[in-house]
């Protein structure tokens, strides 16, 4: 027994020399795969599932919303990653950061929309859009197939191949251009009896057939970017034989009019989840707020079978209660949520699974000291960290970050130090309390890399976004680089969406312009004089889709004279983004260094960068 014991300890020693099973303790999306211990919030997460249940019972197909609360490090995320493995085989769950433009709230949700809907499911070679639309489709071509009176070959052939599989539409019937004349024109015809002939929503079901139908990525991504609500050249329309869209629509009416289809599509499917995370900072933007609060509120009201959840800060909640009236907040706060701290014996399990994960006999490193300060935290993120740490001083003697706890966590370990002292005598202390303090290079490359794997992904290039994004970054950075932040405003005239900022006695405008055709050059135009205008300004435009029409190169030409025109490469994208993502991390509170700290090694790294350089100056 003995001997048996030794090479127990032996084994997990030596797979600890490998393995760190408290390495990473932050879920930065719901589609990522991270160990779960399904005894933390069991209770709320069965909550959560008789919720879904619910909408997908309800003969009315009403849409239902959900707030999950928990302070930072409590685990909200993990908690959808665990929803999204439990629900993927049936329903499409469809992630939502936090909005930048007030004035295009609905938009931005619509894209987030479908930059979730192409990813693929698990264990599938489908993307949740492909599976989503094969069921939805199939469901209704034999429900209204089947109501005729007689049918030929090929249609009996279409109800034969749909029955046996709905992913048929993509195996059985290639490009026969007949089954998709019968598919489009049935899908038309249901649409119009049951709902409207408004132009977007038929022109958006006409591109979801052809989604379904084309198998080359070139023609399905011209798609997207079609469904996306870009305007396409002549020729890339004449290409997926879609019209034109009208130039005078509202993006934000046409977003809302696409969500409400896939709402309508899920009636033969299964309730969709729209999951809104990272919201924290929200409460810093009345306008941005007020607007996605009535936003929230038409996609409740116009969008059916589907389940909004959104995940925040207790303390956000009681703000949003207080800024919205009770037509917003009834809608949003159908259901409350609440993620409850963790005891200490539960987290202490949750370690030793996590540990048993890797086949780590956790019992053979940590000692019952160690179990305790890494239960202390009502963070859950905060003892895995501790952990870590902890984890490396036992197997790696690396040393461990000399920082004292919080007053809360060491008056939670006195207790239990004292409710042990009366059962047992002689507790042995022999570590110092400390608190995570991770490599700053390690954690900018780790952020670096997480940036670069999502945007391998499709992801749609708004400009709107992309101003919102540094608008974020700019604003949290005020007070630490001493900004001042405003925008120019000319009636009548399309800019393109810009920041200016000052610094010191240097004044700087940064405009985005990713649109084609007459918007590229018309907004170039207007932007150009605006140049000439205010000479005390240094002008940059950014742009990544480097085919600009030949007029537009004229322009882009002349605007280089004064100002700085910036295709931007890869690289550059990766590295912006990075930016937008240590900020979010610090306003949504999971940040774990000072944000100048951060900046400053960001500066050392990215030297050349153009933000680097006008945050330096």
């Amino acid at each position: 027994k003995l001997y048996k014991k030794l090479m127990e300890v032996k084994k997990s020693r030596e797979i600890a020399q490998v393995y760190n099973p408290f390495s990473s303790s932050k879920v930065d999306n719901p589609f990522q795969e991270h160990f779960d211990y399904k005894n933390i919030y069991k209770d709320e997460f069965n909550y959560l599932i008789s919720i879904l249940n619910e909408v997908k019972n309800d003969k009315n197909h009403q849409t239902k919303s959900v707030v999950v609360l928990g302070e930072a490090g409590s685990g909200k995320t993990h908690f959808m990653m665990r929803f999204v493995k439990h629900i993927s085989k049936t329903n499409r769950f469809l992630f939502i950061r936090q909005p930048n433009d007030e004035n295009s709230v609905i938009f931005h949700i619509y894209a987030r929309i479908l930059e979730s809907f192409v990813k693929t499911i698990s264990n599938s070679n489908y993307s949740q859009l492909e599976f989503f639309l094969a069921k939805s489709i199939s469901a209704i071509i034999v429900s209204r197939l089947k109501k005729r009176p007689k049918l030929t070959e090929s249609q009996l052939r279409i109800i034969n191949y749909l029955e046996e599989n709905h992913l048929n539409i993509y195996i059985r019937f290639g490009g026969q251009e007949s089954n998709w004349r019968t598919i489009t024109k049935v899908m038309l015809d249901w649409w119009q009896e049951k709902y409207s002939n408004n132009e977007i929503a038929i022109n958006l079901l006409k591109a979801l057939i052809k989604y379904v139908q084309y198998k080359d990525r070139d023609y399905k991504e011209l798609v997207m970017k079609y469904i996306s609500g870009f305007q396409l050249s002549a020729e890339e329309l004449d290409k997926i034989s879609l019209e034109r869209w009208n130039n005078n629509f509202s993006r934000e009416e046409f977003s809302l009019e696409a969500i409400s289809l896939f709402g309508k599509l899920s009636l033969f499917d299964e309730p969709m989840i729209l999951c809104f995370d990272q919201l924290e900072s929200l409460i810093n933007n009345n306008m941005l707020l007020k607007n996605f609060g009535e936003a929230l509120k038409e996609i409740i009201t116009q969008t059916p079978n589907s389940l909004i959840v959104l995940n925040l800060f207790p303390d956000r909640w009681n703000y949003f209660l207080n800024f919205f009236d009770s037509s917003v907040n009834d809608r949003i706060g159908q259901e409350i949520i609440s993620l409850s701290k963790i005891d200490s014996a539960e987290m202490k399990n949750l370690l030793k699974k996590r540990a048993e994960s890797y086949k780590i006999n956790l019992d053979y490193i940590f000692d019952y000291d160690i179990y305790q300060k890494c239960s202390s935290s009502n963070s859950i993120r905060r003892n895995i960290n501790l952990a870590n740490h902890y984890f490396k001083y036992k197997i790696h003697k690396i040393p461990l970050p000399n920082i004292t706890t919080t007053l809360e966590e060491e008056f939670r370990l006195l207790l239990e130090r004292v409710e042990e002292i009366e059962k047992i005598v002689g507790i042995k202390k022999n570590l110092s309390i400390s608190k995570p303090d991770r490599d700053l290079e390690e954690y900018l490359k780790e952020t670096y890399e997480k940036v670069q794997k999502r945007l391998q992904n499709f992801t749609l290039v708004d400009d709107s976004d992309e101003y919102g994004k540094l608008r974020t970054i700019f604003y949290t950075l005020k007070t630490i680089y001493g900004l001042e932040t405003d925008f120019f405003k000319i009636k009548k005239r399309a800019l393109p969406p810009h920041l200016n900022i000052i610094k010191g006695g240097y004044k700087y405008s940064i405009g985005f312009l990713n649109v084609n055709g007459n918007s590229f050059s018309s907004r170039l135009k207007n932007y150009t004089a605006l140049m000439l205008n205010f000479p005390d300004y240094k002008f940059y435009l950014l742009r990544e889709d480097k085919k600009v029409s030949i007029r537009g190169k004229e322009f882009v030409k002349q605007f280089n004279q004064k100002g700085t025109f910036i295709f931007v490469e890869r690289e550059d994208k990766i590295i912006f983004e990075t930016f937008h993502q240590i900020v979010e991390e610090y306003n949504n509170k999971d940040l774990e260094f000072e944000l100048k700290d951060v900046f400053s090694a960001l500066f050392k790294t990215y030297p050349d960068f153009w933000l680097t350089k006008i945050l330096k100056r």
